[in-house]
């Protein structure tokens, strides 16, 4: 097998290996950045094992890693809030002190469920079959271009949901060009410096979003005191997105 074939499993192998070592050192010191590091690897996995199905018609049984992947959001989105709300001054005082105090609660539920999840992810790395070679050059192609329509359909909506859709399809398609090698991708002529620039410009924009929406549901939107600055800085920076690439192609 050449050395380029074995880079699906190499990637997915090296990629579940490191979710392990982030619940580990979650363990020690419960620093929230090692759950975002362990949802990127999930992301990228997941990506790469899109790609293998849709080319080998293989299933996963990615439960185990979907389940965690949700615990560790919801921890994260509390984090992030919380922080937000500290910087921002946000008044009542007493948001924060009860967001704080659901995060340790589901950090330490975490903890508890840490041997479980390292003995499934461990067992799904060892036993599931990563085995499969990159698809040929036009199976690839192919893939990567209805992806792509997929993600410019979204993001010509214009609207909140499309674009967070958008960035998804996207970082999904940079996930997959990592695995990729150089000759493949500059065959392809992807735009992957624009991709980068871009989602990262949405996802500054959705964690404003994402911050708004979860205040609303939580029924805070009429008591903080920071609402309507979050409800400004979303709209303009939304706006920004929309007439930055008005007449320029996402990819």
């Amino acid at each position: 097998m050449k050395k380029t074939q074995n880079k699906p499993a190499a990637f997915i192998s090296a990629h579940l290996k490191s979710v392990e070592q982030q619940l580990i050192a979650f363990q020690g010191n419960r620093d929230t950045e090692l759950l975002h590091l362990l949802r990127v690897d999930i992301k990228k996995v997941n990506s790469i094992l899109a790609l293998l199905d849709a080319n080998y018609d293989i299933r996963y049984d990615t439960r185990i890693l979907q389940k965690l992947f949700n615990k560790a959001g919801k921890i994260r989105e509390l984090h992030l809030n919380v922080m937000l709300l500290k910087q921002l001054h946000c008044q009542p005082e007493s948001v924060i002190v009860e967001f704080e105090k659901q995060k340790n609660e589901l950090q330490e539920k975490l903890e508890r469920s840490i041997p479980g999840y390292l003995k499934g992810v461990k067992q799904f790395r060892k036993e599931a079959d990563f085995s499969f070679p990159l698809p040929e050059f036009r199976k690839i192609k192919k893939y990567l271009d209805k992806k792509r329509r997929k993600a410019n359909r979204k993001f010509d909506d214009h609207t909140r949901s499309g674009m967070h859709s958008f960035r998804m399809k996207i970082k999904s398609l940079l996930f997959v060009c990592s695995v990729l090698p150089s000759k493949v991708k500059n065959k392809l002529g992807l735009p992957v410096d624009l991709w980068h620039d871009l989602q990262n410009e949405v996802g500054a924009w959705h964690d404003t979003y994402a911050a708004i929406q979860f205040f609303e549901r939580k029924k805070l939107d009429q008591q903080l005191s920071c609402m309507e600055v979050l409800y400004q800085l979303e709209a303009n920076q939304f706006g920004v997105l929309l007439s930055k690439y008005a007449y320029r192609p996402p990819n």
